[in-house]
């Protein structure tokens, strides 16, 4: 069955939307959603709830509205306006003879008017431009206009927005930019695979398993997990097997950010570690289980406190519920290939990070990636090394090291040894390269000062999986971006990484709720135009 995408906006450009659109091979159901007003954003957002699985909107206006309404609960993006826009009205207003260098324009950055119009040779400074911000009005816009006719001697007025092409038609020549043909079928093409996309993952199988140390069976615990909607099944060592999906298990638990029953758990049996594995088959899906339940044991004991672990694929561990992170860092920081600390890159119990991710919940570590309890400053970023703790192959407090990678109780048979000796940073490695935004500058178990809107700083870095630095630096560019919206090629250039790295950054912020994505935009690149993401930190 194909999509259904609602198209919102002023009814005209709905019109072209809709026309362009329909005529694209293999694409969606398109179901036009015009408004008399943008004021009526909301109103008509909420009544297409049961009719479209994704929106587009003819513009950033009603797109930003209705977000800073909280409605959109689907995919939606959309139609940016570009630099090939502006240029196809400047070309027809020199056909008319009007004077181009005397212009105001809205809604547009103020980088693109200037580039786009110099390309094209033509005179910048007498150009006014009004870039869209959050909580711009149609009055505003109006306002903006007159005022550069008035005191700046602008001849045309050019906007994005109908309801203030109306007004300012009848006090000045303006014209009203429509998104072309190019903007329209991309940004299109995005929503449909980025909504083909989510289904797709929503259907992907999720396999949990709940630990409850030292319990009988729970009779209360089917009634516990009914919300997710799956089966329970009892392992043969006397844990528990949760049958989900993943689209299920993110709604439940609110983007992966808590888990309803955990409380009840830890209540009625002391503590309760539940770890759930989102795979692509179920052989990934329980193998990612095992993973995170183990994690999810070790964070329990680290923070004492329940606790529950989502992994995924590409080393992904978010924590879900846990304990509070104290001062020395006791709770885990989950990072995988962006940003990650040693190979895998799981942060234990006093900070410290092993070669291959693992540490014991004891302070035990392997021979390859073992780290000292006491802390000691060791190599950061070298290759196989742990960040703080003990140089490699050193021992814990307790003396007993095991074997490599890990996980759980500490290995038998080592013998005494003493905290590791302070190491060098910065040497080169595979993961904490010199100069990589992600490479920390102290010991990942020292506390982070920054705080997102509604999360400590730790609980944040946790959630996502990348290292505080990292996500200070997305806040000064979203800061300076001033709500348009940032790109991979924005990121990478930002953070000095590829683009690759950008865009898995992006992921990460994406599956946790903080970053969602609005359209796409053209950067004088070829191709495909990248995708536009609103950063919410």
């Amino acid at each position: 069955m194909p999509l259904t995408v609602g198209v919102i906006g002023p009814e005209d450009l709905v019109q072209k939307v809709v026309a362009v659109g329909g005529r694209a091979p293999g694409s969606a159901r398109l179901l036009p959603l015009p408004y008399r007003h943008e004021d009526e954003t909301t109103a008509v957002v909420t009544g297409a709830r049961s009719r479209a699985d994704a929106l587009l909107f003819t513009g950033v206006v009603p797109h930003a509205l209705a977000d800073a309404a909280g409605v959109l609960d689907r995919p939606a993006m959309y139609v940016p306006y570009n630099g090939a826009t502006l240029l196809r009205a400047l070309v027809e207003l020199l056909r008319l003879g009007h004077d181009v260098s005397r212009v105001s324009i809205d809604t547009l950055r103020r980088d693109d008017v200037l580039e786009t119009m110099t390309e094209a040779k033509l005179p910048t400074d007498r150009v006014r431009v009004l870039p869209y911000r959050p909580g711009l009005t149609s009055e505003d816009v109006v306002d903006f206009h007159l005022d550069a006719r008035d005191t700046k001697k602008t001849r045309v007025a050019i906007t994005c927005l109908g309801s203030a092409f109306h007004v300012l038609e009848q006090h000045t020549h303006a014209v009203r930019l429509a998104p072309s043909r190019h903007s329209i079928l991309a940004t299109l093409q995005a929503l449909v695979l980025a909504t083909a996309g989510q289904h797709s993952g929503d259907a992907q199988v999720v396999l949990g398993i709940v630990d409850l140390p030292g319990a009988g069976p729970d009779a209360r615990l089917p009634e516990d997990i009914r919300v997710l909607g799956g089966s329970l099944a009892e392992l043969p060592d006397g844990r528990r097997l949760v049958v989900t999906t993943r689209g299920v298990l993110e709604t439940v638990t609110e983007r992966f950010t808590r888990l309803p029953f955990l409380d009840g758990l830890a209540a009625r049996h002391g503590t309760a570690h539940v770890g759930f594995g989102v795979g692509r088959t179920a052989a990934e899906a329980e193998a990612l289980a095992r993973r995170a339940v183990n994690r999810a044991r070790w964070v329990g004991m680290a923070a004492g406190a329940a606790a529950g672990v989502v992994s995924m694929a590409d080393d992904v561990d978010i924590v879900i519920a846990a304990g509070a992170v104290d001062a020395a860092g006791a709770a885990g920081v989950a990072v995988g290939s962006v940003g990650s600390v040693g190979a895998a890159g799981a942060v234990g119990a006093a900070g410290a990070v092993g070669a291959a991710g693992s540490v014991s919940s004891a302070g035990g570590s392997g021979a390859a990636d073992s780290v000292s309890s006491a802390g000691s400053a060791g190599p950061v970023g070298s290759a196989g090394a742990a960040v703080a703790g003990g140089a490699t192959g050193a021992l814990d407090s307790a003396g007993s090291a095991g074997s490599p990678n890990s996980l759980g109780s500490p290995g038998a048979g080592g013998s005494a040894g003493t905290p590791g000796a302070p190491g060098p940073r910065g040497s080169s490695g595979p993961a904490g390269s010199p100069g990589s935004p992600d490479s920390p500058s102290s010991p990942v178990s020292a506390p982070q000062t920054h705080a997102g809107p509604s999360e400590g700083p730790a609980l944040l870095a946790r959630r996502v999986g990348l290292h505080p630095q990292t996500l200070d630096r997305l806040r000064e560019l979203t800061a300076a971006d001033g709500g348009a919206g940032v790109t991979a090629h924005r990121v990478a250039e930002h953070l000095s990484v590829q683009q690759r790295t950008a865009r898995r950054i992006l992921k990460r912020l994406e599956r946790a709720g903080i970053a969602v994505p609005t359209g796409s935009r053209q950067e004088g690149q070829t191709g495909r135009p990248p995708i536009v993401y609103q950063v919410r930190l």
